[in-house]
């Protein structure tokens, strides 16, 4: 029996291991995903918690579901991987022998190493919807936001989703967003009431092509210091 290991069984590695299980014999191969954490995250699904298309639990399944059949989930984290071996030691104890190994743990988010960042205005005027808590937290922002400036900025890349902080910045001014039926109902800026956004990136450019920004202020991090272009939305 031929064995295939998965290490994270988030999005990328349930959905490698579904479509492997439909084009591999079943018969010869045996599939093992190994991951700690027995919550699915809907990670898409995080930037349109802010808006009301979903809610928390709209995100949230239990990564038992996702498994194929035949499948096998292993609930502890990754040690060490011994590719001379082609073993890949567990924190249970456990040591798993592979013919094939496909590495999908994914990334994370580490505010903290962004000095003033990760300090005492993490939660309140900095947010992210890089995260489930995140993303909540920034739906109640929102809702009670009463208006004046916003600022989506790229720290580093590479970046998960590298369009998502351009789409929020849209989501966030579009004046024909409605709630869902799951949602809650994000109030519409008064026409009034003066925004100004500003995307800031390392790159000036996502996913590889140059941002449209006929309606957002887009600078490089390059470009001299104070300068700025103001970009008004009413």
């Amino acid at each position: 029996m031929k064995k295939l290991v998965i290490l994270g069984a988030g999005t990328a590695g349930t959905m490698a291991a579904n479509r492997l299980s439909r084009v591999l014999n079943t018969s010869e191969w045996e599939i093992t995903l190994v991951d700690p954490n027995p919550v699915h995250y809907y990670q898409p699904g995080f930037l349109f918690i802010p808006f009301g298309v979903y809610k928390r639990e709209d995100a949230v399944k239990p990564k038992q579901a996702f498994i194929p059949r035949g499948g096998k989930l292993i609930q502890t984290a990754v040690e060490e991987i011994l590719p001379a071996q082609n073993k890949v030691r567990l924190a249970n104890g456990e040591t798993l022998s592979y013919d094939y190994l496909i590495i999908a743990t994914g990334n994370d988010i580490y505010p903290e190493e962004t000095p003033g960042l990760a300090e005492h205005e993490w939660g309140k005027s900095i947010q992210t919807f890089y995260s489930l808590d995140g993303a909540v937290a920034l739906a109640d922002a929102l809702r009670n936001w009463k208006g004046g400036r916003l600022v989506v900025n790229v720290v580093e890349n590479p970046i998960k989703c590298p369009v998502a902080p351009l789409e929020f910045l849209f989501l966030v001014f579009h004046p024909a967003r409605h709630a869902r039926p799951c949602g809650t109902h994000l109030r519409h800026p008064s026409p009034r009431r003066i925004y100004q956004a500003h995307c800031l990136t390392p790159a000036g450019r996502y996913a590889g092509e140059a941002p449209y920004s006929g309606g957002a202020g887009i600078y490089d991090h390059g470009s001299e210091p104070g300068c700025e272009e103001n970009r008004v939305f009413r």
